[in-house]
C-alpha cells in the first residue's frame, strides 16, 4: 500500500497546542478571503443569519431547525463543488 510521506510526517507529530492554533488561524484567514472574494458567500451569509433569527422568532421544530442547517452549509457546498 503506497502511503505518501506527508501523512507518516503527520501521524508522528505530537500533538501542539501552537499548531492548533496556527491551523485555526489558517482556517479563518482562508474563510476571510472567501468572503471578501466571493460576492454570492456574503449573499448566502446574510440570508442564513436572517433565517436563523427567523427561525428563532417563530420557534422551528428539531427536525425544522435539521432541515435550516442542511439548507444553510450544504447549499453553498455543493454550488462550490459544480460551480469551480
Amino acid at each position: 500500500m503506497y502511503v505518501e510521506k506527508s501523512e507518516i510526517d503527520m501521524k508522528q507529530q505530537a500533538f501542539s497546542i501552537k499548531s492548533r492554533i496556527h491551523s485555526f488561524s489558517n482556517a479563518f484567514r482562508g474563510l476571510g478571503l472567501f468572503f471578501r472574494q466571493e460576492h454570492n458567500a456574503r449573499i448566502h451569509a446574510v440570508i442564513a443569519v436572517i433565517t436563523v433569527v427567523s427561525g428563532v422568532l417563530v420557534g422551528l421544530s428539531r427536525i425544522e431547525w435539521i432541515a435550516v442547517f442542511f439548507a444553510i452549509v450544504f447549499i453553498p457546498a455543493l454550488s462550490t463543488f459544480f460551480i469551480h
